[in-house]
């Protein structure tokens, strides 16, 4: 899912079923046949992240995922565009998540980037679904969690997890097995640079990291990109749905009870829309 979860985050676009995760997503192009054929311009250059691209990795992130952010935010006490700088820059400052972006050679402006975590073999899993909002592992203990949910939505937010969430988890944990590994957590690229093989880029690289190192990687795909994840070696874990059509109206049932207006134009938005989360694996291949 979006946002919240970072390591889920992905979107599609409605009301094609295709794939963020976000609360992970890895979002690449629109066409994945595109990834596959196109070469990633010559000219783009990868570089490690810092604190000063945070702002320019949010706003990539943001264009990303701008269809769903109606749906997230009626969940949310701040709004995406609110969320997304603040977590960013809190990520930037944890040393275990590493950031690679895609700059323009003329510009130097962002355009794209990969988010991994390293999980080493004596850590407890990364960041799993189960961290309820104020437990992020990107927040500072002290400070209110950017990810809070409003109050009036907090047993709805729950029943949308659940049981999701819970075998994802699971699925997650029986696959890494305490393994050291490469996790994932968000591949964007902005709308206006798509279908160049940026997306692929990214994840190559970090693919040559785990390589070098002979850890597995871990990520949750979308379903536009599931061609290109397959080329590259990730193996299936398992497949969840999230009807998007489905809870928008739970939202506007759920607040209408309670007396509360603004969100009715949700359920036209998404009519016929579904997430597609699909956990994968690329295992640890030796090189010949």
């Amino acid at each position: 899912m979006l946002y919240i979860k970072p390591q889920h985050q992905h979107a599609l676009k409605a009301p094609r079923v295709l794939n963020k995760k976000l609360p992970g997503c890895v979002l690449f192009d629109q066409d994945s046949a595109a990834l596959i054929s196109m070469a990633p311009e010559s000219s783009m250059h990868i570089r490690p992240a810092t604190t000063i691209d945070a702002d320019a990795i949010a706003a990539v992130h943001y264009a990303a995922l701008e269809q769903f952010h109606d749906f997230y935010g009626a969940f949310f006490e701040r709004h995406p565009r609110e969320i997304l700088p603040l977590s960013t820059r809190l990520a930037l400052k944890n040393p275990k998540n590493h950031f690679l972006v895609v700059v323009a050679p003329d510009t130097d402006a962002v355009v794209g980037f990969i988010r991994y975590h390293v999980v080493d073999a004596t850590e407890p899993p990364a960041a799993t679904t189960l961290e309820k909002p104020t437990e992020s592992a990107d927040t500072e203990p002290t400070a209110p969690s950017i990810f809070a949910i409003k109050p009036h939505m907090k047993d709805l937010w729950e029943r949308f997890g659940h049981p999701r969430e819970e075998e994802m988890d699971e699925c997650y944990e029986r696959a890494v097995d305490g393994r050291k590994h490469n996790y994932v957590k968000n591949i964007m690229v902005d709308p206006h640079h798509q279908r160049k093989g940026i997306g692929a880029k990214l994840l190559q690289s970090v693919i040559d990291i785990s390589d070098a190192e002979k850890i597995p990687t871990f990520l949750v795909a979308s379903a536009e990109g599931y061609g290109l994840y397959k080329k590259l070696g990730f193996e299936d874990l398992g497949t969840w749905t999230i009807d998007n059509d489905y809870w928008s109206k739970e939202i506007i049932r759920h607040e209408g009870e309670l007396g509360i207006m603004g969100n009715e134009g949700l359920a036209q938005t998404y009519r016929g829309t579904h997430e597609v989360e699909k956990y994968m694996m690329r295992w640890i291949i030796e090189k010949q």
